[in-house]
Formats: C-alpha cells, sequence, structure tokens
C-alpha cells in the first residue's frame, strides 16, 4: 500500500489561493507586457479584486479549520477581509492618476498590493501563532519594497530603509515572544492553546505572559501604538501619496483583527496580564499622538501623529477584555477605515505634478477655490474628530459608554480630553481650509486639472458614511454577530 498525504480542504482558503495564483500570473504578465505592462496588469488587478471579494462573500460564515490547523475561516476572518478587499480596491482606483504623476505607474505597484493584500487576508484567518508570522512577513515584504518603489527619491529610499531596519527588530521581537509562548506549552496553535489555558490551572505563568508581551511590541510596532510609534512620522514623510494612502489605512486595520483574534481565542484567560499592556499603549498613544499633532505643519506627519492617537483610542475597548469593549473597538476601526480611506483620496484629488499638499498652509483657501471637495474633506475630518451627528461620533460613544459601565473612570476622562485635543488639531485643517486665504500662487489657487478616479472614491465613501450616520443598525448588527462568533469557548 503507497503511502498517502492527507489533503486539506481547499475551500475555506478559495480566495487566498486565487489571489496567490493571480499574483504570480501577474508577474509573469508585467514582464512580457513591455511597454504596456503597468496598464494590463493595473486593470487586471482591479478584475483580481473583484473576484476575489465575490469568493469572500461566497464563503459561509460558519467556523471551518484547514491545512492542519494553520487556517480559519469563520465570521470575523470573512467580515475583516471584506474591508480590506473593499478598501484596497477603492485605493487603487483612486491613485492611478497619482501612479502616474509620481512617475509610479510601474508593474511592480499593484502586484505589490496584491501580495500585502495576500498578506492580511491570511494574517486574520491565521490559526497559529507560526502562519501569524508567515503572514506578518509577507505583508510587511511588500511594504519595504512598495515604499522604496520610487527608486530615485532619496527620501523614499531612506523611509524605506527605516522601515525595514526597525521592522525586522519588530519581527525578531515577535519570533522570540512565539518561542516562549511554545517553549512552556508546547504548540503554537490557538485552539490547542486555549483548550490548554482555559482546562488546565498553571502555577507559574511567567513565560507565557513574558512571551505575550514580546507578541504584542511585535503588533504594536505594526499599528504604529506608542512607545512603538517612532518609524511613522519618518515614514510617512518620505513615502509617495499612492503608497501612504495605502500604509495609513488598511495594514493597521488588518493587524488589529490579528490582535483581537489573539487575545480572544488563546490568551482570554491571561487578560488580567495582557489588559494592563493594552492600556499603557493606548494612553501613551493618545497622549503622544494628541500633543504631537498640535505642533504639525507637515500634513504627512500630522497624519502620522493622529493615526497614532486614533491606534491609541481604538485599544480602549480591548482594555474590557469582554464582547462590548471587541465591540466598539471593532465599531470604531470600521468607521475608521472608511473615514480614512475618503480623507485620503480628497488628499491624492488634490495633488497633482508640481502642486503637491506638503503643508497645512498648502490648503489655505481651498474652500473657495474647490468648495465641492472642500465639503468632502471637512465632512471626514469631521468624522475623524467625532463630532456629533457625523458618523465618527457614534464609534467614540460607544466606546466612551462602555468603559464607563465598566468603572474604567480614569481611562474615560483621558479618553474624553483626547477626544477635545484631537477636535482642536483636526479644526486646524478645517481652518485653513475654510478660513484662511491663500497667496495668490499658491497650491489651491493654481489647481485646474480634474481626475476622476479619486473623485468617483471619494463621493462614493461620503454616500456610504452618510448612509451609516442615518442607518448604522445593519452593520452594528453584523459586527455582533462577528464578535459573538470570535471565541473558541
Amino acid at each position: 500500500m503507497l503511502w498517502q498525504i492527507p489533503l486539506p480542504s481547499f475551500t475555506p482558503a478559495l480566495p487566498e489561493i486565487f489571489l496567490a495564483l493571480s499574483v504570480l500570473l501577474l508577474t509573469l504578465i508585467g514582464l512580457f507586457a513591455r511597454r504596456h505592462a503597468f496598464k494590463a496588469t493595473y486593470t487586471l488587478a482591479l478584475v483580481v479584486i473583484a473576484i476575489t471579494l465575490a469568493l469572500t462573500l461566497a464563503q459561509p460564515n460558519t467556523s471551518r479549520i484547514t491545512f492542519s490547523g494553520l487556517f480559519i475561516s469563520d465570521a470575523f476572518s470573512i467580515y475583516a477581509k471584506i474591508f480590506i478587499i473593499s478598501a484596497v480596491g477603492l485605493i487603487l482606483i483612486m491613485v492611478k492618476s497619482s501612479l502616474i504623476q509620481n512617475e509610479l505607474a510601474l508593474f511592480e505597484y499593484p502586484i505589490l498590493i496584491l501580495t500585502s493584500t495576500l498578506g492580511m487576508m491570511l494574517m486574520v484567518s491565521a490559526n497559529d501563532l507560526i502562519s501569524v508570522f508567515m503572514a506578518l512577513e509577507l505583508l510587511s515584504l511588500s511594504l519595504y519594497i512598495l515604499i522604496a518603489l520610487k527608486r530615485k527619491n532619496v527620501e523614499a529610499s531612506e523611509a524605506s530603509l527605516k522601515y525595514f531596519i526597525l521592522g525586522a527588530l519588530a519581527t525578531g521581537i515577535l519570533l522570540y515572544g512565539i518561542s516562549w509562548i511554545y517553549g512552556f506549552s508546547g504548540t503554537t496553535n490557538f485552539e490547542i492553546l486555549a483548550r490548554l489555558l482555559h482546562n488546565y490551572e498553571f502555577q507559574n505563568i511567567a513565560f507565557l505572559v513574558m512571551g505575550l508581551t514580546f507578541i504584542l511590541i511585535g503588533i504594536a510596532f505594526k499599528i504604529s501604538a506608542a512607545p512603538f510609534h517612532m518609524w511613522a512620522p519618518d515614514v510617512y514623510q518620505g513615502t509617495p501619496t499612492p503608497i501612504m494612502v495605502f500604509l495609513v489605512s488598511v495594514p493597521k486595520f488588518a493587524a488589529f483583527m490579528i490582535m483581537l483574534r489573539l487575545l480572544t481565542d488563546p490568551f482570554s484567560t491571561l487578560m488580567r496580564h495582557w489588559s494592563n499592556i493594552i492600556m499603557v499603549l493606548s494612553i501613551a498613544s493618545m497622549i503622544i499622538g494628541a500633543f504631537a499633532a498640535l505642533t504639525q505643519q507637515s500634513i504627512r506627519r500630522f497624519i502620522a501623529y493622529s493615526s497614532i492617537g486614533q491606534v491609541g483610542f481604538a485599544l480602549i475597548g480591548i482594555i474590557l477584555a469582554n464582547e462590548t469593549g471587541y465591540r466598539a473597538t471593532l465599531t470604531f476601526l470600521s468607521f475608521y477605515l472608511i473615514t480614512i480611506v475618503g480623507f485620503m483620496g480628497g488628499l491624492v484629488h488634490l495633488s497633482r505634478r508640481g502642486h503637491v499638499i506638503n503643508t497645512l498652509t498648502d490648503l489655505n483657501g481651498l474652500g473657495r477655490h474647490h468648495p465641492v471637495i472642500s465639503f468632502c474633506l471637512g465632512f471626514f475630518i469631521f468624522s475623524l474628530a467625532g463630532i456629533p451627528p457625523l458618523p465618527g461620533f457614534l464609534p467614540k460613544l460607544m466606546m466612551i459608554q462602555a468603559i464607563i459601565q465598566h468603572n474604567y473612570y480614569s481611562i474615560s476622562i483621558i479618553a474624553v480630553l483626547y477626544s477635545v485635543i484631537a477636535a482642536a488639531y483636526y479644526l486646524m485643517l478645517i481652518k485653513a481650509i475654510f478660513i484662511d486665504k491663500p497667496a495668490t500662487d499658491s497650491t489651491v489657487v493654481m489647481l485646474k486639472t480634474q481626475d476622476s478616479e479619486s473623485l468617483i472614491v471619494t463621493y462614493g465613501l461620503l454616500i456610504l458614511l452618510i448612509g451609516l450616520m442615518i442607518f448604522p443598525n445593519p452593520l452594528l448588527l453584523w459586527m455582533s454577530r462577528v464578535i459573538t462568533s470570535l471565541t473558541f469557548f
């Protein structure tokens, strides 16, 4: 009798398999298409994204584990993938003109975007610490190359080098944490870890806590949570606009998803230990992000520090270590992803050859000369600030209500103070757009050309947010079902 290797079930991973094969095919097309390589790979990348989204939507919400326990498909992973794939597709659409203007119309761009998307999809479906590491590295390596894609640009090369060096350090810390977990428990599988920690009383869990701490530090670097945020301002400053649009939004969402899965599935019984770590990350991120953003004149560094503050606010729900807190965090992240992609779409529209928006003063008088795009930007900015009754207010309200209900009064005070300071620095943008007067030769006055792709995405996301502001219940009910299905026990 011949020795046979049992084949895993491929159906749960069908979207990832299709995407991986598509990346290989697009690479070959890009190599042989020559002068039409970018146009061919860009168009096909949009088709691949659409098919991948359709395959993901067709997946059942039941929990299915395959590939020897390394991969899980459930309601939570499907929800995260739908947001990730949709955001990537919108970003690809909006940046086409910007890629050409920034001399980045290279066939490698859509291929690397798809590769990083594959990494994020594998990351949210990871059911083992080894698969988390592999997916995270696939994402990170794609980002390193993307940032350095404009090879003749010194700032982009410097940003990529900084991100690579610090990213390698974070990867080492993450692996070190995984080794501690494996050395103590003898496994890296989430389900087995969850069963061990729920069924046995360990006298000494210091090794587990140490390993989990290192893992959380590695993930904190990916979401740029303070004090592991040092890479973000410099990297954003040197990254070309079409790449920064992607970097500031989707990878952070995916990293948060794997943090939620880690802390709810295998390590939920250690919540009294890791909740203190999350609390430190949250408070530090809100304080550093808020006060640093107030002093920025560079748009890119402003976005970096404001996103650090938003990361700190999103971490608040995880501190609670219960269904209410996780739901608040998922709501906040979902609304934030939609809003930041829309806001970046507006900035991409304003970026033109020779007239790039670099500082806050470059936005002076935008409302006088371009009222429609100014209204869109104002809507997104007020939503990011959490001004009622705009969509960004609802997740912040849910977050603060959740922590007050569970008697975290000190965190609630810090969160409210952060929201006030955040509103102040977001109002600096509003002041520049609608109140300050531009110079006669400013970017805003000279801006004439149109770019329909980014406008379509910006308007579409604006309409979506208005719809969610009026009818939020369908999305909230969907998220409740997702969070309920997240844990093994």
